[in-house]
């Protein structure tokens, strides 16, 4: 997948994820180079948190509901995933459910206690 550099307020990522809190204040090789690699965090959906951060808007749409969820929860971004949780429950309001395929993709990737797919199951 595509490879990005962003530059992002170090303040704005440590008081929002514990996550980036450890990995740039703590002592690792992170915070002495203030360069952290996400190789497993598809763009579009850092592209989406980075957006967040500065506008406290969630800018995602329905498909990228569930990818920005499971981002926040690996990342410990609780706001950000508060704030999906809202968008889902009204998006679930509307008379269509989700798919097997979408539930079961889920389940392969939060904790079962995992609010957002609580959320999606019930």
């Amino acid at each position: 997948h595509e490879e990005k550099t962003y530059y992002v307020h170090q303040s704005l990522l440590t008081t929002a994820s514990k996550y980036f809190q450890a990995a740039l204040e703590r002592d690792f090789i992170e915070a002495h180079e203030k360069k952290i690699q996400l190789p497993d965090v598809d763009t579009e959906i850092f592209d989406i948190f980075v957006d967040w951060l500065y506008s406290s808007k969630l800018e995602a749409i329905d498909t990228n509901l569930k990818e920005t969820y499971i981002f926040a929860d690996g990342h410990e971004v609780p706001v950000l995933g508060r704030t999906v949780l809202d968008a889902t429950f009204r998006i679930l309001n509307r008379p269509s459910m989700p798919t097997f395929r979408a539930i079961a993709y889920l389940y392969a990737r939060l904790p079962a206690q995992s609010p957002y797919l609580r959320l999606v199951v019930d």
